[in-house]
């Protein structure tokens, strides 16, 4: 639980940083991550100050890639997108997290038994603190003005095109954010080496799911 209540992708940003130093990273360093872990990847990534030689990122893409053409892909989008504005409630889905979570990822990973993996997610938010800081990323992106100043030097990337190369994977089945979102990844200019890998019988968990199948498509990646 940070000191500060800093939750913008800036300070999720400048934590990634951190740990390539804290870590000892080299310049070979890939950083990987999934959801948020993908914004802070991405924007990392498109930073002219990151550390790290490639990104991966899963299950959201680089945000300036995301340009869906069919307005039915929108609408759909819209409503599986509900729980973006539910989290902005004070309190309502703290008081609500045992439902909501399973819900959740019952709604975004169609078939995949996660019980285990909501198991280790109760046991990692057992108050109320934990909960609000795991709603925390989702409040703070509407409220750019209350970054605090460390963090401002982050603040710009995360709408950004990455500058190293990236992998991009999302899962075919993805129910939290659909995979034709990710197709622009293709097309974008990103630097060579670069990719979208879609990633069958996997909804938004797709590193669970199918963990060996996205393994080969990452050691792939950095072959």
């Amino acid at each position: 639980l940070p000191a500060d209540g800093a939750y913008h992708p800036a300070a999720l940003v400048a934590d990634a940083a951190a740990w390539h130093a804290a870590l000892g990273g080299g310049d070979d360093a890939v950083l990987l991550g999934h959801d948020w872990g993908a914004i802070t990847a991405n924007a990392l990534g498109a930073h002219p100050d990151c550390p790290y030689a490639r990104v991966v990122s899963m299950a959201v893409p680089p945000f300036p890639a995301i340009r869906p053409r069919d307005p039915r892909v929108l609408a759909r989008q819209a409503a599986y997108s509900w729980y973006l504005l539910y989290h902005q409630l004070p309190w309502a889905p703290e008081r609500t997290w045992d439902r909501l979570v399973p819900r959740l990822w019952a709604s975004w990973s169609r078939g995949y038994d996660a019980g285990d993996d909501l198991a280790h997610l109760a046991a990692a938010t057992p108050t109320t603190a934990h909960r609000r800081a795991a709603l925390g990323p989702y409040r703070a992106v509407p409220r750019p003005w209350a970054v605090p100043e460390r963090y401002r030097t982050w603040l710009g990337s995360w709408t950004d095109l990455p500058r190293v190369p990236v992998l991009h994977l999302h899962g075919a089945q993805d129910r939290c954010l659909q995979p034709a979102l990710a197709a622009g990844v293709d097309d974008a200019p990103l630097p060579a080496g670069s990719g979208l890998g879609v990633v069958p019988g996997a909804g938004h968990f797709l590193q669970l799911e199918q963990p060996d199948e996205v393994a080969r498509r990452v050691l792939a990646f950095l072959d």
